[in-house]
């Protein structure tokens, strides 16, 4: 289970609903709060339906058409309990869990209101399991980087609060901080504002807990990703699939490379095994960034446009260089999925490519199977060893003798063979 908080300051311009949408379809949120949107209901009613959600609430504020607002994937899936305008409360209903409570919280920004925050905090802490969003607050000194230190009465005050509330900060993944003022200037600030509270009996409950930093180009604040997986048996290992957009990327060689050559007295399929960890570790990341890097070459070939001198002239070619394999690499990886190996110019990174991708995940994934007694059953109810078991008995021996076909096949290799398989790594 997901949920995405940002505080996106203003969901009026286009470019911050684009960043929004990109958002959501990289991580795919059952759950998403934003805070300052700016704009009035009939407009987040309209982008609900660009995210494909079925629910959405607003708490409007006095000169602002709707400073918070949570939205919901599936229609039953979220029942508001509370709202105010520095907080949304929602009771969770998800399949295969128990009911429980989720906060989006805002925190007031004026140093001179902030004894209410944490109150509020106090009071909801008895009734949520998992507060997430902009609280405005440090919870100790490191969390600045700065010219000017957080003052002492501030940090205290909130970590009182968070104690007392018997919540616990959920660590960030990524960079740590969550806003910045004044980037490149002697002034400027970086703070870790945004974050996720929870009991730690929440934690609990699950097999991991995940809070990413998903650096935004269109705000000041950082999105933030909430990652709760359910502790289950039924779980299966991510199985590695070499992806063809790694070709694109200069370490991809180094990465195969190093890891071949790390452990010599590995046997063939312990070297392949370790490379494949290798590069799955390394690549996991690498798709969700073109959306970010396409942004980021595109703002610098804008800066870059109208300048004369030559060494504008070279960045701007740089910069277009990178663009185009940005969107070579993404051509390559929604081209592995639809298993359409027949692009041609002209149709790059199509919309046919994205529903064929999405079409065929769906006509491959098995959830349920009838066993021999007529029983339906499911990854919970034992669908892997029903497969085992099955695959078990078609590939085993029915008492044919094979020793015939044995006594033809050479017990060892030859000197040359041996030679090929213990060879260093060569990109040849």
């Amino acid at each position: 289970m997901t949920t995405l908080s940002w505080n996106c300051c203003g969901l009026g311009n286009p470019s911050t609903v684009r960043v929004l949408m990109d958002l959501v379809h990289q991580t795919k949120p059952k759950f998403v709060f934003l805070i300052e949107t700016m704009v009035h209901r009939d407009k987040l009613d309209r982008i609900k339906i660009l995210l494909g959600f079925e629910g959405v609430f607003v708490v409007n504020s006095i000169g602002h058409g709707g400073e918070l607002a949570f939205l919901w994937r599936d229609k039953d899936s979220a029942q508001l309990l509370s709202f105010s305008h520095h907080h949304i409360d929602v009771i969770v209903n998800l399949p295969n869990m128990n009911q429980w409570r989720l906060t989006g919280f805002y925190g007031h920004a004026e140093r001179n209101h902030r004894r209410a925050s944490w109150d509020l905090l106090r009071n909801l802490s008895s009734r949520s399991r998992c507060c997430i969003g902009d609280f405005n607050d440090l919870l100790q000194s490191s969390e600045k980087r700065g010219n000017i230190a957080h003052p002492n009465w501030l940090l205290d005050g909130f970590r009182q609060a968070v104690e007392e509330s018997g919540l616990v900060d959920i660590g960030m993944l990524g960079y740590q901080y969550t806003w910045e003022r004044r980037r490149g200037h002697p002034d400027w600030v970086e703070e870790r504002l945004d974050r996720a509270l929870a009991l730690s009996l929440c934690c609990g409950l699950f097999q991991y807990v995940n809070l990413k930093n998903l650096e935004t180009t269109t705000s000041d604040h950082s999105a933030i990703i909430l990652d709760f997986h359910l502790s289950t048996n039924s779980s299966r290992p991510r199985k590695f699939r070499f992806e063809n957009m790694w070709l694109h990327e200069p370490d991809c060689r180094d990465i195969v490379a190093t890891s071949w050559e790390s452990v010599r007295e590995l046997s063939i399929l312990g070297k392949i095994n370790l490379c494949g960890s290798a590069l799955m570790n390394w690549g996991v990341g690498i798709a969700c960034r073109f959306k970010d890097q396409l942004v980021k070459c595109n703002k610098k070939m804008k800066s870059l446009r109208n300048h004369r001198d030559p060494a504008s002239i070279c960045q701007f070619e740089h910069a277009r260089i990178d663009y185009n394999q940005i969107l070579a690499q993404q051509e390559d990886f929604w081209k592995q999925r639809s298993k359409q190996h027949w692009l041609k110019s002209g149709d790059c990174n199509s919309r046919y490519f994205h529903i064929s991708a999405s079409s065929r995940k769906k006509r491959n994934t098995i959830s349920q199977l009838k066993n021999k007694d007529g029983c339906w059953k499911t990854w919970e109810t034992g669908l892997g060893n029903l497969l085992v078991s099955y695959f078990q008995k078609l590939f085993s021996s029915k008492g044919c003798d094979g020793q015939a076909i044995l006594n033809c096949i050479s017990k060892q290799l030859s000197e040359t063979q041996r030679d090929m398989l213990v060879a260093d790594f060569s990109h040849t």
